[in-house]
């Protein structure tokens, strides 16, 4: 679990270096997303033997998660033609992103 959550603050901090440009983040989110994703299927299947707590927070990322995705979905033919683009594509992603490296985190001190 320890190299899950390596993994991800590597991943998040290269995502967050290319935020210089909005070019760049566009093209590290996928990819930072995947890695989180594949993280947190791990971090659940492996869940039974983690508090409750865990449990619960994975539980909100999922939600979030999937939540983003239907999100993005929906606006994706609209793709940065609108006011909230910006938001769906760009700045929820990183707010999950980072509730996910608080997760992750949070499983180095279990």
């Amino acid at each position: 679990m320890k190299n899950i959550a390596r993994i991800n603050n590597v991943a998040f901090g290269i995502c967050i270096l290319l935020s210089i440009t909005i070019y760049l983040t566009i093209i590290a989110l996928p990819i930072l997303g995947l890695i989180q994703i594949i993280s947190a299927l791990l971090i659940s299947f492996k869940i039974k033997e983690k508090t409750k707590d865990l449990k619960t927070n994975i539980s909100i990322y999922w939600v979030l998660a999937l939540s983003n995705l239907l999100l993005m979905h929906l606006n994706s033919d609209m793709l940065f033609n609108n006011d909230y683009s910006l938001y769906i594509f760009i700045i929820i992603p990183i707010a999950i992103a980072i509730y996910f490296l608080y997760i992750c985190n949070t499983l180095i001190k279990l």
